[in-house]
């Protein structure tokens, strides 16, 4: 099943507001009747990661609190799950999508070490 990134999620960067998805959202359904698909609740699930990780690196302020909300230890759990789960999904999308999810975790990492790099300096 090959689809397309763009008609399911938005990547987050630390300047994009978190939007919420319903389950027939998810599968471009809006009636509802067709039953979940992994494949697409996997990238919801790493849309959301991803949310969180800008939010725990700091470069996005946190949802609840509005305020930047720093936890390098949540942070590097968050990346970590972002890459995981896109070794699921990368199978599954066309080359640009891919370079999208490969690009949003390089970015995820390379921030994270800087951020790990400002505190031990």
């Amino acid at each position: 099943m090959a689809f397309h990134l763009s008609t399911m999620v938005k990547i987050l960067d630390p300047f994009h507001q978190q939007e919420t998805y319903t389950n027939s959202e998810m599968n471009n359904d809006p009636q509802g009747t067709q039953p979940i698909d992994v494949d697409q609740v996997i990238m919801v699930m790493i849309d959301q990661m991803a949310g969180i990780a800008w939010q725990k690196l700091g470069l996005q302020n946190d949802l609840i609190t509005g305020k930047i909300e720093k936890d390098l230890t949540q942070a590097k759990t968050a990346v970590d799950v972002v890459s995981q789960l896109s070794e699921f999904i990368i199978p599954q999308l066309d080359d640009s999508d891919k370079r999208q999810i490969q690009t949003l975790v390089s970015n995820l990492k390379i921030n994270y070490i800087q951020k790990l790099n400002e505190v031990n300096s």
